[in-house]
């Protein structure tokens, strides 16, 4: 590849690259309106569908705490008021719960000591 002189006196590098002028990178392009407003739109919509993105992924990666021991009885207790539950399954539920409420407290004593 070696240095060539191209016409005007301007020298040519490689493939046709002027150097030291300004012909091919900073030509002026006149282009129509429409085309900046359909750029511009491109630019919005890229822009709020990484907001979106990112709201998907933050709901996705949340971290979500454990219903307590009330939480869950009012629940049951809500299903039994609707009949949902009757008395003896609801009374089943709720001793399931304070018993696992308790496992994991005695678990959680035990840690620590």
């Amino acid at each position: 590849m070696g240095v060539s002189s191209a016409g005007r006196g301007r020298a040519v590098v490689g493939g046709g690259l002027i150097v030291g002028g300004s012909w091919p990178l900073a030509a002026r392009v006149d282009a129509p309106p429409y085309y900046y407003l359909g750029l511009a739109a491109l630019v919005a919509a890229m822009i709020w569908g990484g907001v979106l993105a990112y709201r998907s992924w933050e709901e996705a990666t949340e971290e979500l705490d454990p219903a307590t021991k009330d939480e869950l009885l009012e629940a049951f207790r809500q299903a039994k008021l609707e009949g949902e539950l009757d008395e003896k399954e609801f009374e089943r539920v709720r001793r399931r719960i304070e018993d696992d409420e308790r496992a994991r407290v005695r678990r959680g004593a035990g840690d620590e000591g």
